[in-house]
């Protein structure tokens, strides 16, 4: 899990939360103003943010930090066939 561009405080979080987190890297996409690379973090399934996607993608640690108070349960379909295979 461990990247060379990954912010020390978003691994932290990634190491401090492996329940949740499926996989995590950061990615040269041009995706912001605020830099070239992004941080993208896939959920295990169970997990979803903001009732809406099963990922976090962010440009800035801060962002990225901050989203992950937005992490919740999920028992949608797809997260129930997951846990099940």
């Amino acid at each position: 899990m461990r990247n060379g561009n990954m912010p020390v405080t978003v691994q932290r979080w990634a190491d401090a939360n492996p329940d949740i987190v499926q996989s995590i890297h950061t990615e040269l996409d041009g995706y912001s103003e605020h830099g070239d690379w992004s941080i993208w973090c896939y959920f295990k399934p169970g997990w979803i943010w903001q009732g809406e996607v099963h990922q976090i993608h962010e440009a800035r640690a801060r962002d990225f930090l901050e989203a992950t108070q937005w992490i919740e349960k999920c028992n949608c379909d797809n997260c129930q066939l997951e846990a099940t295979l």
